[in-house]
């Protein structure tokens, strides 16, 4: 197993109160090396720099403050950074409100886990870690991710891990998933990705815990930030649902309505064009990567 440093890259804003606790989890639990980079997508909670000075004193992370609330393309910040290592044979990538694993059978800790599960099977280029859901307290929530989760098992396996889509909670990615020349996150990122790659999730014996189905927000819902998630989902093509929607002001309503029909077409086109480029730049040599897409 490479011995190499991992880096695990968090994206955070504004809550400070799930992020430590990750953090604490990961600090407890893992065993190979690794070097965590948050990305904090431009908090405005009031205490932020007190809670800054407190992550600047944690051991082994990196912080990296953005001006701006990028959405996932915040991820990519920590890419450019000069502290990334850049002989990584894996990257690990987050939103910041995941509980890893205290233990995984027949692994030194979680991280070990997923690396030795992508270096048994070379085909799975983003392995993310199945979500618990058997005590989530909000009846209505948790009998929808449980009816998604009991679907998912159904699927095809690779080793014991089910091929299934994964969003921005915690996976592993090989270096070269993406299409383009060089690892990095746009909107779409799940339809950016090479055809002979898979993406599974672990087995439900390897589970982290997702605070945000059990935390309520420890946020006030006041409009300044309720005004900040709208637009920027907006400019990002981001769905918000209606009810949200009539919480906030006339202006921000008129402003999601109008630029997120722009954004999602910008952004589209972006997906369609970056695969037609990857596949005519593969035919017809390699087609046998085009094929596999197909298997």
């Amino acid at each position: 197993m490479h011995k190499s440093v991992i880096p695990i890259v968090i994206l955070h804003r504004n809550e400070f109160e799930s992020l430590f606790s990750m953090l604490d989890s990961i600090d407890v639990t893992t065993k190979i090396p690794y070097r965590i980079f948050v990305v904090d997508n431009a908090s405005s909670v009031a205490d932020r720099e007190t809670q800054f000075q407190r992550l600047a004193h944690t051991p082994n992370l990196t912080l990296i403050r953005s001006r701006r609330n990028n959405w996932v393309l915040g991820f990519n910040e920590a890419l450019h950074h000069a502290e990334w290592p850049k002989d990584a044979p894996y990257y690990v990538f987050s939103d910041a409100d995941i509980v890893v694993p205290a233990q995984v059978k027949g692994a030194e800790c979680w991280l070990s886990y997923l690396v030795q599960q992508m270096e048994n099977h070379a085909c799975i280029g983003k392995l993310g870690i199945s979500l618990r859901t058997d005590d989530i307290d909000n009846p209505v929530l948790k009998e929808s991710v449980s009816r998604q989760k009991q679907r998912f098992l159904r699927n095809p396996r690779i080793g014991s891990n089910i091929i299934a889509p994964v969003d921005t909670t915690l996976a592993i990615y090989r270096t070269d998933f993406f299409l383009g020349r060089a690892f990095g996150f746009n909107v779409g990122h799940a339809s950016l990705t090479r055809p002979h790659y898979y993406t599974c999730r672990t087995a439900p014996e390897v589970e982290a815990v997702h605070l945000g189905w059990y935390q309520k927000s420890s946020l006030p819902i006041d409009g300044v930030l309720l005004s900040e998630k709208i637009r920027c989902f907006a400019k990002f093509g981001g769905y918000i649902e209606p009810e949200v929607l009539q919480r906030c002001r006339s202006v921000d309503r008129i402003f999601y309505k109008i630029v997120r029909p722009l954004s999602l077409l910008f952004w589209g086109s972006n997906v369609i064009f970056s695969n037609l480029r990857y596949l005519i730049s593969k035919f017809p040599r390699n087609v046998n990567v085009l094929q596999a897409a197909c298997r």
